[in-house]
């Protein structure tokens, strides 16, 4: 404390962000990245909220353009702002001016929260999910949030069968090739796993070093109907 405040009195033209290495080993508590994502955060001024702007928290890289929250967004008018499409101090502090704030990876829900605290915006969790129907919940969620029409089970089916399709490709192109996944790919391997075995991939091994709660249903069903899917701490 005492060496940012001296260096806030020297430079009072830069803003100094909080951000701690920590090399401990933690087993409780918050993590490094997770304080680390509150942290990117901390400077967000409250502005006057944009009925017409959300602001999406935490992620390492921008959303894709075809990405169903961005999409739907579009078709209600408006517009998303991210951390990672800023390319000035200006455009960084216009997240301010969401008027909901969304977070989609489980370490940036804390910081999410906190900032959605700070700024009284109205938070959305809705993580990246594998599931057709938790999906189709999760847009519910954010329809009836914004007041846009829910989507229907027309356009529903569509977007399924459109999956469908591609995964069957890519199952004609890696045929029996044998799979492991890496959590450090995405945050819920278990369900990758799942959805991947149920379309015939030959998947054999997770690398993981804990399971998430959001990841029980996967689990569960991996130990029930692939009893000898390897599950593999990272450290070997």
């Amino acid at each position: 404390d005492r060496v940012y405040e001296e260096l806030e009195n020297r430079f009072p033209e830069i803003v100094f962000v909080r951000c701690f290495m920590d090399p401990i080993m933690q087993k409780h508590g918050l993590t490094p990245d997770q304080k680390l994502r509150k942290a990117l955060y901390d400077p967000v001024e409250k502005k006057s909220p944009d009925e017409k702007v959300v602001t999406l928290v935490g992620n390492d890289f921008a959303l894709d353009e075809t990405c169903d929250i961005k999409r739907l967004l579009r078709s209600g008018g408006y517009t998303l702002k991210e951390l990672t499409a800023c390319t000035n101090w200006e455009e960084y502090q216009e997240l301010g001016s969401g008027k909901m704030l969304i977070s989609c990876y489980p370490p940036a829900k804390y910081g999410a929260e906190m900032l959605a605290e700070r700024l009284q915006r109205t938070h959305l969790y809705l993580p990246g999910s594998f599931d057709y129907e938790e999906i189709e919940q999760q847009l519910k969620q954010l329809t009836d949030a914004l007041g846009l029409p829910e989507v229907s089970r027309e356009a529903l089916d569509v977007e399924r069968s459109a999956c469908e399709e591609v995964l069957a490709k890519a199952k004609a192109l890696i045929k029996d090739m044998p799979i492991t996944l890496d959590y450090l790919y995405h945050p819920r391997p278990l369900g990758l796993a799942k959805l991947l075995l149920t379309h015939g991939f030959n998947v054999k091994a997770v690398y993981l070093d804990g399971i998430s709660p959001e990841e029980k249903a996967a689990f569960d069903w991996l130990q029930e109907h692939v009893p000898e899917l390897e599950l593999i701490a990272t450290i070997q």
